[in-house]
């Protein structure tokens, strides 16, 4: 009671179901917003992070993927948390140069002829 908290959030991962993945977590003082280091247990695994970021390799086979976390760092409140995150069937967004709606890239093309 009276320690500032460590903040945990995902960095923005983009993880597919049955492929390996990078899960990468920052951890932040609550009181402050900088980075910290602290040594944090995801899944079981223990990890130092660095510059106040930890990757956790993963691979996900349901349609979200459950991080258990601790963190008992002194100086800190102890942290102990679920971070459930989404898992995508393929990767979002489709390869350079290829439309999955033809439609729409018919429209996209109408529209662009239009423009000076």
């Amino acid at each position: 009671v009276g320690e500032p908290e460590l903040l945990v959030e995902p960095m923005v991962p983009q993880l597919v179901r049955n492929k390996p993945g990078t899960v990468v977590l920052g951890l932040r003082d609550s009181q402050s917003g900088a980075f910290t280091d602290a040594t944090i247990t995801v899944n079981g695994q223990q990890f130092l992070s660095r510059n106040g970021h930890v990757s956790v390799t993963l691979t996900p086979v349901d349609a979200v993927q459950t991080l258990d976390v601790v963190i008992d760092q002194p100086g800190y409140q102890f942290v102990r948390k679920q971070i459930r995150l989404p898992v995508s069937t393929t990767w979002a967004g489709h390869p350079f140069g290829v439309d999955a709606n033809q439609e729409l890239a018919a429209w996209r093309r109408k529209i662009m002829s239009q423009l000076p």
